[in-house]
């Protein structure tokens, strides 16, 4: 607090500043009041003149990071993180193929990312802030690293007898397969 016109050996001892609100904004105003000094505020005629507030936003937080599922192909999409958890904020995601962070939040979604192919996948991820009064994190400096492995296939080829000179029946309905997933099937084999 500035003051301008206590006479020397006088001091400020208490004052009373009330904001004019409590969200983001430029144009807010801090009211003094009920001031007193050392010497009595009675011997003064006082002047109370209101100062600018400026309120600016807080960034939302990531408290608890997003974490890596272990997975193996099973031919339907599947998670590839544990959520995360915000503080004033909503968790937002994205997928890449390669460990580049993204430039922008562009792309991100309130979704988890989900894959169904097995290989390497990186999640980013940052919070997006849930009012005027927070700003969005940056986004995660280090992609979540994800594997879908490839699931076990054992392909044996059926006993054939067969007579000297004669070849051996082909085609995939002359293999035993195990390990393939729902939905799947064997389109080709060389035997």
């Amino acid at each position: 607090v500035d003051t301008d016109g206590l006479v020397d050996g006088d001091a400020l001892t208490a004052i009373t500043l009330t904001p004019s609100g409590s969200d983001v904004t430029t144009e807010g105003k801090i009211t003094p009041s009920e001031a007193t000094t050392t010497n009595g505020i009675a011997n003064y005629n006082v002047t109370y003149a209101a100062g600018t507030l400026t309120i600016t936003a807080v960034a939302a937080t990531v408290t608890t990071a997003p974490t890596a599922l272990e997975l193996t192909y099973s031919g339907s999409a599947q998670a590839l993180v544990n959520a995360g958890e915000p503080n004033n904020g909503t968790m937002y995601y994205q997928m890449t193929t390669n460990n580049e962070q993204p430039t922008s939040t562009d792309g991100f979604t309130g979704d988890i990312p989900t894959a169904i192919n097995a290989g390497t996948y990186y999640v980013w991820y940052y919070a997006k802030a849930t009012d005027t009064n927070h700003s969005d994190s940056e986004i995660s400096t280090t992609g979540i690293e994800v594997t879908i492995a490839k699931k076990a296939l054992t392909i044996t080829a059926k006993a054939q007898t067969i007579s000297y000179g004669s070849d051996i029946t082909t085609g995939v309905d002359q293999v035993d397969t195990d390990g393939l997933v729902d939905g799947d099937a064997l389109t080709a084999i060389t035997l």
